[in-house]
């Protein structure tokens, strides 16, 4: 389950290695979507790279990947553009070379582009942020 505040949080889960979360937008939101790592990575364990990507990209685009000062976690901006669902999968790599990764679905409601709305574009396939 996803959560929602200043941006989506998507927690993965040491428990349940396979679940995906879920989020729902209407089109033209743009809102941040944070993967946090905590649950699974071990304590003292930093990212180093995030691995953001999608198998379709039409409806939502990508933006702005990012890996926060505290490297437990990793950041994109999301913009719903189109109807449909998206993918999106961030894969982070630790400093010691361990991989992780979560999944989200977007869901993405409403009609298209109206009321003389920008006509966003979807994408792209992949963006990394790596740990300064």
């Amino acid at each position: 389950m996803a959560e929602f505040g200043r941006a989506t949080t998507i927690k993965a889960s040491g428990y349940d290695r396979v679940s995906v979360a879920d989020c729902r937008l209407r089109c033209q939101e743009i809102r941040p979507l944070l993967f946090d790592f905590n649950g699974v990575m071990p304590a003292g364990e930093l990212i180093t790279q995030a691995r953001f990507s999608m198998a379709v990209p039409f409806c939502v685009a990508m933006a702005s990947p990012v890996i926060p000062a505290a490297r437990r976690s990793a950041q994109i901006t999301i913009t719903a553009a189109w109807p449909g669902e998206a993918w999106i999968r961030c894969q982070v790599t630790t400093a010691s070379g361990k991989r992780y990764s979560n999944q989200v679905r977007v869901a993405v409601y409403g009609p298209g582009p109206i009321y003389g709305d920008q006509e966003p574009v979807g994408g792209p396939f992949e963006l990394i942020a790596t740990a300064p």
